[in-house]
């Protein structure tokens, strides 16, 4: 018979567990009890960690709110604030920056061109350029989001970035240029298009007003990254320039500012210092007495344009060898079709000397051979 336990009258305790078993027993009990805070103190962070990009926006929007009490701001600007935090951030935050910044120069540049693939192939400026010019652009954009009805760009600010249109649609317009007028819509953009190059072109001051129609996602390029990839990448410029000077004559501003300043662009990269404020862009009218930008313009119906001499070295430029792998791209192209009709055009119109032209063969007194040297014009 196995020993019992002795009471302290020598009798058997009958249900008392011997010391040893009890604090085994409590010893147990502990470590089950520890066990099971472990498990839910790290399914509780691993919950947490898989949901931290939404805890970060919920945090946030509770400082929004916070902060639109604090400042008391009235209903309808709460509601507008609101409304772009649902849509910009869609209920999660995240520190893009600060993650791209971690990681080393190739993965970050195939992340950005994944993440701007949408944007790429939508602007005919992108499908088919250099792929070194698109990464060299896409790797400079910022992310900017705007509700219907946010003005974007405002007439007669200075402009210190473009933008091209990942999605949505903006229009373009003119301010009214008296309080009973109203505003003059020139046009509408929509994916894939771009607008905001000519204040970087030009130096000057905005010369229409951009308002989004609905939600835009756009990406903007500061002016300084700007004037960087288009000094590595002249012919660039040279399209946008070409679409920039369609674009002021089409609103009936003087587009030979685009050639002034190209000139002045080729003077700085010359070393020689630019000073001076930014300029308003005159509007086209008919006793426009604007002295001419270059040797390439000639006046005609009171107002300068290009001579057939700066048409003819352009067009032969893009025909160069050094052009042949942008002959599918559609910017060009479409360049080179504009160049070449407006040519035409120019060889079947007949104008006398005294229409101020001062083409290559009257300065030089010879043929105009059309040498692409004329192309230093023009960049």
């Amino acid at each position: 018979m196995a020993d019992c336990p002795l009471n302290a009258h020598g009798s058997v305790s009958v249900g008392v567990s011997p010391p040893e078993i009890s604090t085994c027993y409590h010893h147990q009990v502990y470590f089950d009890r520890f066990t099971y805070a472990l498990f839910i103190g790290h399914a509780s962070n691993l919950i947490h960690s898989l949901d931290a990009s939404r805890r970060q926006y919920r945090e946030k929007w509770k400082q929004v709110e916070e902060y639109m009490a604090y400042r008391k701001l009235p209903r309808p600007l709460r509601s507008r604030i609101s409304d772009f935090y649902e849509h910009r951030f869609q209920g999660k935050i995240f520190n893009e920056e600060e993650i791209l910044g971690e990681l080393n120069g190739p993965i970050r540049e195939m992340i950005i061109n994944y993440n701007c693939r949408d944007l790429v192939s939508s602007v005919p400026f992108f499908s088919h350029a250099d792929p070194n010019f698109v990464t060299a652009v896409i790797t400079r954009l910022h992310y900017e989001f705007f509700l219907p009805d946010d003005t974007i760009v405002r007439e007669g600010t200075l402009g210190d970035r473009m933008y091209f249109i990942q999605e949505g649609l903006v229009e373009i317009f003119m301010e009214p240029k008296d309080p009973d007028s109203s505003s003059t819509v020139i046009t509408c953009l929509s994916d894939g298009s771009y607008f905001g190059e000519i204040c970087l072109l030009t130096r000057a001051k905005r010369v229409a007003s951009v308002r989004a129609i609905s939600c835009c996602s756009l990406f903007s390029l500061q002016s300084d990254h700007f004037n960087s990839v288009l000094l590595e990448y002249p012919l660039m410029r040279l399209a946008l320039e070409s679409v920039a000077a369609e674009r002021l004559n089409k609103i009936g501003k003087d587009s030979t500012i685009i050639q002034r300043t190209s000139s002045s662009n080729r003077l700085a990269e010359d070393g020689h210092s630019l000073h001076g404020q930014p300029e308003e862009i005159p509007d086209i009218t008919p006793d426009n007495t604007l002295a001419p930008p270059s040797p390439h313009y000639r006046k005609a119906s009171g107002e300068w344009s290009p001579s057939p001499a700066f048409f003819h070295n352009l067009s032969a430029a893009l025909k160069a060898p050094a052009m042949v792998h942008h002959n599918k791209n559609p910017s060009f192209t479409a360049v080179l079709n504009r160049t070449n009709h407006t040519l035409q055009n120019i060889r079947e119109t007949p104008h006398s000397p005294g229409d101020g032209d001062t083409s290559t063969a009257n300065r030089t007194g010879g043929e105009d051979t059309g040498d692409a040297s004329g192309l230093s014009m023009t960049r």
